[in-house]
């Protein structure tokens, strides 16, 4: 019995393939990135910093740097509630310090709060069953090297009083090269 097809004729190009191929591929990206939700932070070469609104009435929260990027990228981050944490600890593992960022997109506010008593004041301020949510980095908790007991506290101060929102996309921020 003959072949219809010879083997020899599906066989196509490098180039041939790859023309084939491109439209396909973009479909696909494309279709995926609509399905995408709009991420609270985002990657752009971004000018803003912490506690400025934008012309969109978004509230800048914090702004990381990303790593091993050259130059080193600025992502913003914004709250999704009705108020955001973040907890940090600029003195790292050798010279630990406490920094809490509290922020209201409302009220158009940012506040440096660095002992447990000004958290416990500031929180006690909120409207109690308010929501917020905690922001943080992909790589490495921003707290690393506070006390286990500190965080705890902190952390207990806030949930008595305000509704924690489960972590989602937009709360932990990725840092990692944009490759």
């Amino acid at each position: 019995m003959a072949k219809i097809f010879p083997r020899a004729a599906l066989r196509l190009s490098r180039p041939v393939k790859f023309l084939l191929l491109v439209p396909i591929v973009l479909a696909l990206l494309s279709a995926c990135r609509d399905e995408l939700p709009p991420a609270k932070a985002v990657r752009a070469t971004f000018d803003g910093n912490a506690g400025e609104i934008l012309e969109d009435r978004r509230l800048i929260f914090h702004v990381f740097e990303s790593v091993k990027d050259d130059p080193p990228e600025r992502l913003p981050v914004f709250i999704g509630e009705d108020y955001g944490v973040m907890i940090l600890n600029p003195g790292w593992e050798d010279n630990p310090r406490l920094l809490v960022k509290l922020g209201c997109p409302a009220g158009g506010w940012v506040k440096e709060l660095g002992t447990l008593e000004e958290v416990k004041e500031a929180v006690a301020k909120l409207p109690e069953g308010s929501s917020v949510g905690y922001y943080d980095t992909c790589m490495c908790p921003r707290s690393w090297g506070l006390p286990a007991e500190l965080l705890q506290e902190i952390r207990a101060s806030i949930e008595s009083r305000l509704r924690v929102v489960e972590m989602e996309e937009g709360h932990i921020i990725c840092l990692c090269p944009n490759d």
